[in-house]
């Protein structure tokens, strides 16, 4: 019997959060009868994790598999997810997040036709402001909003996640696309070698999946200095990468690129705020995100207002240490859970 869809989930230290996001997947509109599967990468969880995920595969064993590993990353963790998977498609959820009953059958039998490689939907972030204040659906209903070559829709909407998308593995395997081993944004580097390759694509306003804000342990919430170092020299590859691409005049995908580019340079003028560098290593950076040669043309349009701040940032210590202590204690307080 074929298996239709192979659901990835990395996982380490979410036992708060995996038995929802568990429960979530049995309620996917899927049989318990071998057509799919869930499998779950613990990445060294030291929590109860391991003791939730044997419990699941007890009571539901043609659903769930379990692969243990030492903590290695969500890149890797992914990675061998992808290897293990049999499904004709992949999904991928984090352990903290889950889906809205439904969703992936819904996926299946209205979008995932002949012909297509991949399958975008919409997402709701899971913060106070945005569940007051946003109008959503909790049912995986909707429409076809465009469709079209990767080329094309990469240039018309930001592409940074990958569980808001479902690919067919086929095409993955063609192209030999697994995710690369960075500390952060392995979502953007994924999804830009994935587009690259000119898939055909349709996205859908189906608002399935629900991305949480408040674990402690996400990549999202760095605060360690240790790690902050590691997040940001990440961004400073992606950053690279997206550089070098745009050099080639031949490229077909420039606007979506420089969109690209532009988000993930502001990530990294943001999250350097945090830091709270030493006027050395500040000197260090700026140099370095500086001299990327299309600095500035991401940074125009819709970034624009902000390139002006971030001209500040890296022009002048004290603008430096000033916009940091706003960020950090007025921003990110009052302002940041309304905007993420």
């Amino acid at each position: 019997m074929s298996i239709a869809i192979s659901v990835i989930i990395p996982i380490y230290n979410t036992e708060r959060f995996l038995q929802r996001c568990l429960d979530s997947l049995l309620r996917q509109g899927m049989e318990d009868d071998g057509t799919w599967e869930v499998i779950c990468v613990d990445d060294g969880s030291t929590d109860s994790c391991p003791a939730i995920l044997a419990d699941y595969v007890w009571r539901h064993p043609g659903v769930f598999r379990v692969v243990r590993l030492e903590n290695g990353g969500v890149a890797r963790a992914r990675n061998v997810g992808i290897d293990r998977a049999q499904g004709e498609w992949l999904a991928f959820v984090d352990s903290d997040d889950y889906l809205v009953d439904g969703g992936l059958a819904y996926l299946l039998k209205h979008f995932c036709t002949k012909g297509v490689d991949v399958v975008g939907f919409k997402r709701v972030t899971l913060n106070p402001w945005q569940l007051s204040h946003w109008t959503y659906s909790d049912t995986p209903e909707g429409k076809v909003i465009c469709k079209g070559s990767g080329h094309e829709i990469y240039n018309r909407y930001r592409q940074e996640w990958v569980t808001d998308k479902i690919y067919r593995r086929s095409f993955l395997q063609k192209y030999k696309i697994g995710f690369a081993k960075l500390y952060v944004a392995e979502d953007t580097e994924f999804n830009f070698r994935v587009f690259q390759r000119n898939p055909n694509i349709v996205m859908t306003d189906s608002n399935i999946y629900r991305y949480e804000q408040q674990n402690e342990y996400s990549l999202t919430q760095v605060r360690d200095e240790k790690r902050m170092e590691r997040y940001l020299n990440a961004q400073l590859l992606i950053i690279a990468e997206l550089n070098d691409y745009l050099v080639d005049t031949r490229t077909t995908m420039r606007e979506g690129t420089l969109a690209t580019l532009g988000a993930r340079i502001h990530n990294f003028y943001t999250r350097s705020l945090m830091a709270k560098y030493s006027y050395k290593v500040w000197k260090e950076r700026m140099t370095l995100i500086n001299s990327c040669p299309y600095h500035t043309a991401a940074m125009e349009g819709k970034w624009e207002w902000l390139g002006v701040i971030m001209n500040g940032i890296s022009s002048s210590y004290v603008l430096y240490r000033f916009f940091s202590f706003l960020y950090c204690y007025v921003f990110r307080k009052f302002v940041h859970s309304r905007l993420a």
